[in-house]
């Protein structure tokens, strides 16, 4: 089997449905959510910088947005 994003997301967010209870803060929901957002778009990026196929460029720009969005995480 391989590990999609789509199939390791839908896991974890199933995993996180069953785990989270009615008095969970909605701050603390907006944060994982976010933490999600943040490691879908680093897997992402990671994709692009392994291509060689873009050329160097594209790499460098993804390296450099590999860097900002682990800043955010």
């Amino acid at each position: 089997m391989t590990a999609s994003f789509e199939l390791v997301s839908t896991i974890f967010l199933q995993s996180l449905t069953q785990l989270m209870k009615p008095d969970i803060s909605n701050e603390l929901n907006e944060l994982l959510f976010s933490c999600i957002e943040v490691n879908k778009q680093l897997w992402e990026l990671e994709d692009i910088s392994r291509r060689q196929d873009l050329g160097y460029e594209s790499v460098a720009k993804a390296k450099m947005q590999i860097d900002d969005a682990n800043q955010k995480r």
